[in-house]
């Protein structure tokens, strides 16, 4: 895991998802902030819509339980990330985008700690989901090179 309060932060020690922070502006307190996550997804050929709808549905739910935590406001916006090519192949990569507004300002630190323990249930609900297959997306360069 690579934590940078600046900017784009990245944490990949989970095993089903990639996930990226990015802060809208420079300083130690924020009021927004933007999670991209995903990963590579393989779907049932026959009911992949359903599956689909039913996973972004899942995700808002998950994130609409967390505003409970008194963070950030009940309002945030989650773009579908679903390429078309998962129609032809019923598998690729998936990474969708979330746009919170925080309840008041709070240093970047205090924010990244709190996401830390989103992060692992988020992992968990990708880990439990029972029609999708999540895997943690490798970069192809990685398994070009394989000894003899």
């Amino acid at each position: 895991m690579r934590t940078k309060i600046e900017g784009f932060n990245t944490f990949s020690n989970f095993d089903t998802i990639q996930i990226a922070v990015d802060f809208q502006k420079r300083g130690k307190k924020i009021n927004s902030f933007q999670i991209i996550f995903g990963g590579y997804a393989t779907f049932n050929d026959d009911t992949w819509k359903k599956d689909n709808r039913d996973y972004i549905h899942g995700l808002k739910k998950f994130f609409y339980k967390r505003v409970k935590d008194g963070y950030y406001k009940e309002r945030f916006l989650l773009i579908d990330g679903t390429p078309n090519s998962v129609e032809k192949n019923k598998s690729g990569l998936i990474f969708h985008e979330v746009f919170f507004f925080l309840e008041e300002e709070y240093d970047k630190s205090f924010v990244i700690d709190y996401l830390k323990g989103v992060f692992i249930d988020l992992n968990q609900y990708h880990r439990d989901h029972s029609r999708i297959k999540f895997q943690k997306y490798k970069h192809y360069k990685q398994d070009r090179f394989v000894q003899c």
